[in-house]
C-alpha cells in the first residue's frame, strides 16, 4: 500500500511570533536553509515520495520556497486552508487526496535527522492503527487515559508539549515522552476524525484522534525518536535545531575573507559574501552578499543572505535574512528577523538577549 506524507505549513506558529508575523514560520532559516527543506528530505530518506502540504493564507511563500518538490525528491501536491483549526482539521481537509491510504502526519515545525526512517520501519514491522513519535522513553502503547487528560488542555505558558505516559510506570509515574505532532496513520483515523467535536478553542485536536482510536480498540502505539528530534516552533527550539544542524557543517570558502581574518572551526562563507577583520569561530554560516566586519562570530551563528554585521560579537543566534548588528557586543541567544536592525545604544548594559519582528529595529549599548 502506498504510504503518503500530509505537512502542514503556510500558518504562523504563535510560538515564533513577532519574528515571522510577516511570513510562514515553517520558512524560518535552519542552517541558512528554510526549514522545511530539511523536514522535505529527511520524509523522503523515509522513502516516502507522495507529499501534501497544507497552506494557509501566506501559501504562496510556501510554493515558491518549494516548488514541485523534485529538489528535495518527492512529488508536491499543495491543499489550501484558510483557517487553521489543528492538527486533525488538516487531516479532515485532506481527506479526498489521502484515500485509503496510509500516511505520515507533520506539523511542519518537528526537526528531525535520521529519526524517519526508522518510523517508518517500525510502523511497516509492527503495522498499529497509529504510530506516535515521541521524543523519549521507551516505546510501548499510549495511555490513553494520559491523553484524555491533556487532550482539552491549552498550552502552557511556555508551550511545553502535552506529555504521554508508560502504562509500565503506573500512576503519576514518570513520562515515556513529549509528542513531537509525528504520527503515522492507518485510514482508521479518519472514523476518528469524523467523529471529532471542536474544543473550546474551536480546534480539532491531534491528540483527541488518538484518544478516540484507543477507545474504539484501535491499536495506538508509541515510538521513541531515533537520531535528532527537535521542535523548531519557538524561540529556544529554533536555536537549539540550528546548533545541532551546524555541527555537521564542513569548512567551505567561497565568498572573500581578508588575510587578517582568522577562522577556527567549521566555517561556510556563500559567494558573494564579504569578510574582513573578523575572528571566526565554528560553527558558523555566512550567507550569500553577506557583509560582516570588525567582528567576532561564533559558536553556532547562522548570519543570512544580505545581512550586515560591523563591529559586533555574535554567539548561538540566528540573523534572517537582510538583518543589520553594528556597535553590539555580547548579542547571544538571539533570533533576529528579515531587515531587523539592531544597533548601539548610549547607556552600558551587560549582555543582551533578542527576539524581535521583521523589520524592527532595537538600540542597544555596545
Amino acid at each position: 500500500m502506498t504510504l503518503k506524507a500530509l505537512m502542514t505549513a503556510g500558518h504562523s506558529s504563535r510560538g515564533l511570533r513577532p519574528v515571522t508575523a510577516g511570513t510562514p514560520s515553517q520558512l524560518s532559516p535552519l542552517a541558512n536553509e528554510p526549514m522545511l527543506h530539511h523536514i522535505l528530505r529527511e520524509i523522503a530518506a523515509a522513502g516516502i515520495t507522495d507529499v501534501a502540504v497544507v497552506t494557509g493564507p501566506d501559501g504562496g511563500a510556501v510554493h515558491q520556497s518549494l516548488g514541485d518538490g523534485r529538489a528535495f525528491g518527492v512529488r508536491l501536491t499543495y491543499l489550501h486552508q484558510p483557517h487553521r483549526r489543528g492538527l486533525a482539521h488538516s487531516v479532515r481537509d485532506a481527506r479526498g487526496w489521502l484515500g485509503d491510504d496510509d500516511f505520515l502526519l507533520h506539523p511542519g515545525h518537528t526537526v528531525t535527522h535520521q529519526a524517519l526512517p526508522a518510523l517508518v520501519h517500525d510502523f511497516h514491522d509492527r503495522r498499529p492503527d497509529a504510530l506516535v513519535m515521541v521524543d523519549a522513553g521507551a516505546d510501548g502503547p499510549v495511555d490513553t487515559d494520559a491523553l484524555a487528560r491533556l487532550g482539552s488542555l491549552e498550552p502552557g505558558p511556555l508551550g511545553a508539549a502535552p506529555r504521554i505516559l508508560d502504562p509500565a510506570d503506573g500512576p503519576g509515574g514518570p513520562a515515556a515522552g513529549t509528542l513531537t505532532g509525528v504520527c503515522l496513520f492507518t485510514p482508521a483515523v479518519h472514523q476518528a476524525v469524523s467523529a471529532l467535536r471542536p474544543s473550546w478553542h474551536r480546534t480539532l485536536e491531534f491528540t483527541d484522534s488518538l484518544l478516540w482510536l484507543g477507545e474504539h480498540g484501535y491499536r495506538v502505539r508509541s515510538h521513541a525518536a531515533r537520531g535528532y528530534c527537535g521542535d523548531a516552533a519557538r524561540p529556544e527550539g529554533l536555536l537549539a535545531c540550528n546548533r545541532y544542524l551546524l555541527s555537521g557543517c564542513k569548512t567551505l570558502i567561497e565568498g572573500t575573507v581578508d588575510e587578517e581574518t582568522r577562522i577556527s572551526g567549521p566555517a561556510v562563507v556563500a559567494p558573494g559574501a564579504d569578510v574582513t577583520r573578523c575572528r571566526i569561530v565554528g560553527p558558523v554560516i555566512i550567507g550569500h552578499n553577506a557583509v560582516v566586519a570588525d567582528s567576532v562570530i561564533g559558536p553556532d551563528v547562522s548570519v543570512g543572505p544580505d545581512c550586515v554585521v560591523q563591529d559586533a560579537s555574535v554567539q548561538s543566534s540566528v540573523l534572517f535574512d537582510g538583518a543589520w548588528v553594528t556597535g553590539v557586543r555580547g548579542l547571544r541567544d538571539s533570533v533576529i528577523g528579515r531587515d531587523a536592525r539592531v544597533t548601539r545604544r548610549p547607556e552600558p548594559a551587560v549582555g543582551h538577549q533578542l527576539v524581535i519582528g521583521d523589520r524592527a529595529t532595537a538600540r542597544l549599548s555596545a
